[in-house]
């Protein structure tokens, strides 16, 4: 990997490589089983590429998530700039519907 190729690049191209490796092999698998010829190796080697090619793409999934998590905007959550203030115009006794004494209403 180069300084200008960035590390989400180079998993695509892995990814992009193992799979025409992963085609070829079966390609090769194929001509084998046509031929009658032994294909232990060949399909051993085949689940191999593939089990490569499942952990690469794996790795660019997740890159992928990375990369989607990093380029999404931020929420922007909204406040009010100050709370309302309230006024106490009087205060009442639970008791009965008359102004309760002790303190001053405020205006």
């Amino acid at each position: 990997m180069d300084d200008t190729e960035s590390e989400l690049s180079v998993a695509t191209r892995h990814v992009a490589i193992a799979k025409d490796i992963v085609a070829r092999q079966r390609i090769w698998l194929a001509e084998l089983e046509a031929a009658q010829r032994p294909t232990e190796e060949a399909r051993k080697t085949l689940d191999a590429f593939i089990e490569t090619l499942a952990a690469l793409e794996e790795h660019l999934s997740l890159l992928q998530d990375e990369e989607e998590r990093h380029t999404q905007q931020p929420k922007v959550v909204l406040f009010p700039l100050r709370r309302p203030r309230l006024r106490v115009v009087a205060k009442f006794d639970q008791a009965s519907s008359a102004p309760a004494t002790g303190s001053p209403a405020r205006p």
